[in-house]
Parts: structure tokens; C-alpha cells; sequence
């Protein structure tokens, strides 16, 4: 996939200043009780997920104390 990224919607720029719609974005999700977010679509953390963490953490932490 090699599509050219939309600057106008995304940024590198972290510096950058939020607009007025990203500002008020934030605001309505501040304002969101906890118990409104739905985890539904979360795929659970099974042994096997944590597992290959493990091995992708262990072999980076390797390689950097090399």
C-alpha cells in the first residue's frame, strides 16, 4: 500500500496546534464517564499474547544491553 498521506488530517508535527474540532473532540471525551467506553471490540490478552511479548521483549531487551 503506498497511498500519500493526507496532511491535512494527520501530522508528525506534535507541536503542532489542535484545531478548534480536535479541541472539542478531546473535551467530549474528558467529559465521558468511564463506564460509557465499550471494550466490546477488545480482543482479550490470552497466554498466548502474553507469551509472544515476552519473547519480542526479552530478544530486544538483548540486543539492547549488547
Amino acid at each position: 500500500m503506498n497511498k500519500q498521506t493526507d496532511k491535512k488530517h494527520f501530522s508528525l508535527d506534535i507541536h503542532a496546534p489542535l484545531t478548534a474540532q480536535q479541541q472539542a473532540e478531546i473535551a467530549g471525551l474528558n467529559a465521558m464517564p468511564d463506564e460509557a467506553i465499550d471494550f466490546s471490540d477488545i480482543a482479550p490478552l490470552t497466554e498466548a499474547f502474553w507469551q509472544k511479548c515476552r519473547k519480542v521483549y526479552k530478544h530486544r531487551y538483548q540486543e539492547t544491553t549488547k
